[in-house]
């Protein structure tokens, strides 16, 4: 495995996860995920993709031009909003009673300071009309202390000893407890890792086959107020985005070719591969 950082304030291309079925599963429960607490009598969950572009102004000055576009999102379907090859799996885990994106066109690109910048947000806003559409204060405050926002990230790994899907998907928890009188400010970071496999058991030709997936790679945590932290009301917000580490992984098989060269030489290697070959056809 070769592993490098890529750091750039340049443009970079957006990496559109879903495309690679990267998505991921939330609700607001209990600790133990034994049913939901989404009522928005409390507070509502918001989704949206958010794309930041640096402009130029007519004084020459620079700005960001923000556009916000909503996500939808309903209960977690296998098959339909959220893929999963081992469907038992993924079941057992009463994967109905979360929510998944219903877009299929999630995307991450470069970070804050590059020139375009996307990222995928997650938000809880407490209701803020008043009482009685809303909690008040007290009933809020009790709320919030027992509620924790539970997610089901779906990620990938390479699995270099399967030759017919070297790419598995995995389920990764985490975890996040609200609290009164606190906002949570969370970022999962994403990385693209790429692999290079030369399977050719013949080694006749130099062939190559590449991939790439997305892994997610780590996550950060801290906590704002929640009026005058990254928005007003918001007791959770959460940033997916690309990570700037790439890991490559290459793999190459002990070929015929190799085995044939080692034991008589190069002449003879070809000669018994051609012995191979006829006696197939």
């Amino acid at each position: 495995m070769n592993q490098v950082v890529m750091l750039s304030n340049s443009w970079v291309p957006p990496e559109v996860i879903s495309q690679k079925n990267i998505t991921f599963a939330f609700m607001l429960s209990d600790f133990y995920a034994t049913r939901s607490y989404d009522d928005p009598y409390y507070g509502r969950l918001m989704l949206q993709q958010k794309t930041m572009t640096v402009k130029t102004a007519d004084d020459g000055s620079h700005y960001r031009d923000i556009q916000v576009v909503p996500i939808p999102f309903s209960s977690c379907k296998v098959g339909q909003n959220l893929f999963y090859p081992n469907v038992a799996e993924i079941s057992e885990y009463n994967i109905g009673t979360y929510y998944c994106p219903d877009s299929t066109n999630l995307t991450l690109q470069g970070n804050f300071y590059s020139p375009v910048h996307s990222r995928v947000e997650l938000i809880f806003k407490r209701c803020s009309d008043p009482y009685p559409t809303c909690a008040n204060e007290t009933e809020f405050q009790a709320w919030v202390g027992g509620v924790t926002m539970i997610q089901i990230m779906i990620s990938t790994q390479f699995d270099i000893n399967d030759y017919e899907t070297p790419i598995k998907y995995y389920m990764e928890d985490v975890y996040y407890p609200l609290l009164s009188n606190y906002g949570i400010q969370s970022t999962i970071w994403y990385k693209k890792n790429f692999m290079n496999l030369y399977d050719n058991v013949f080694g006749l030709f130099n062939t190559k086959t590449t991939d790439y997936f997305y892994q997610m790679n780590s996550q950060t945590y801290l906590v704002a107020d929640p009026d005058t932290g990254p928005g007003t009301g918001y007791y959770f917000y959460q940033m997916f985005k690309m990570d700037a580490e790439v890991d490559t992984y290459t793999r190459s098989v002990y070929t015929i070719m190799g085995v044939a060269k080692d034991t008589g030489g190069f002449y003879n290697a070809l000669f018994f591969v051609g012995l191979f070959l006829y006696s197939r056809f």
